[in-house]
């Protein structure tokens, strides 16, 4: 076994510049999930190798989203720091030296990044009892009475929901760690891990969004919310395409300032659709708002951080 000492800080520093902020994890991780499911609609999605990247791709996925959304919340302090005391103990490869300890007082590193990164997901028990020990209940009960705004269930098959969870986790562990040349997924079964994927994720989000409001919330509120955050990306992408123009208009190139003129409004259309189409799976419900503006802002910061390293 090799000696060598996983460098813990260098991973979680190199995480945060690959990942979008927390409060766009959701967003982020719904459309991955949808980007994957449009992909397997297609030709190439029927294809043998694609089908044997569909699990990794899709517990990648998830493995982030829960990371992100177990250690914010740990990061909140009580009573999630007592609930959890325990299950750390019986994880021993949780184990903090000096440096750990320094760099979370020097608040370079928080608590729940550090123990998030070190937790294990590699089947869907290991996220029951991780889940469960935060939130001190099962989560596997709480997880099958979330429902949509119109009161359907989200996950609408309970028993199937967990067989092919423990599904999606088995057939990664087969495609990441052997070379199952005479397996494959079908497309129907890829589509039904990116599935109950998406319910886990939708369940998870509204549970903790829930759980760590100090106060009770009302849908209105969340949407709200949503749109604040959407505007004020909104805001800051318009100064951004402000000086790019301004920039295009001094060096007199008429054709670029046209043209680019013509990409930023395309873009534009393509968000907004993007953000409706995604949202429609709650067409006239209250939750619909949330959706639309939250995969809108997601995609709004992408765009303004393509811009900076494309401009500066």
């Amino acid at each position: 076994m090799s000696t060598k000492k996983r460098k813990i800080l260098d991973e979680i520093e190199a995480i945060r510049r690959r990942q979008t902020e927390p409060e766009f994890v959701f967003a982020a991780t719904i459309q991955r999930l949808e980007k994957l499911r449009s992909l397997s609609e297609t030709e190439f999605g029927r294809s043998e190798e694609f089908s044997r990247y569909i699990p990794k791709a899709v517990v990648a996925a998830l493995q982030g989203f829960l990371r992100s959304v177990w250690g914010n919340t740990l990061n909140i302090g009580e009573p999630y720091l007592s609930r959890i005391a325990k299950y750390l103990k019986d994880k021993t490869r949780v184990t903090f030296d000096f440096v750990t300890v320094r760099e979370i007082a020097e608040k370079n590193l928080t608590m729940g990044e550090f123990v998030a990164h070190s937790l294990s997901f590699n089947n869907f028990e290991d996220v029951i009892e991780a889940f469960s020990a935060i939130l001190d209940y099962k989560f596997s009960d709480i997880l099958k009475e979330q429902s949509y705004p119109d009161g359907r269930l989200i996950i609408d098959d309970e028993a199937m929901f967990f067989k092919n969870m423990d599904a999606l986790f088995r057939e990664r562990h087969i495609f990441s760690h052997e070379l199952a040349d005479h397996y494959r997924l079908s497309q129907n079964d890829a589509l039904i891990f990116i599935k109950v994927a998406q319910q886990l994720v939708e369940c998870v989000q509204q549970i903790f969004s829930l759980e760590t409001s100090k106060e009770p919330i009302c849908q209105q509120d969340m949407n709200r919310y949503a749109r604040e955050k959407a505007n004020e990306a909104q805001k800051i992408l318009e100064g951004r395409i402000s000086l790019i123009l301004d920039t295009l208009r001094s060096e007199n190139d008429p054709i670029a300032l046209e043209k680019y003129i013509k990409a930023h409004e395309a873009w534009q259309e393509y968000a907004r659709l993007e953000a409706d189409a995604y949202s429609d799976q709650c067409r006239g419900g209250t939750l619909a708002p949330l959706l639309s503006a939250g995969i809108y802002a997601y995609l709004t910061r992408q765009r303004i951080q393509t811009l900076e390293k494309w401009f500066g």
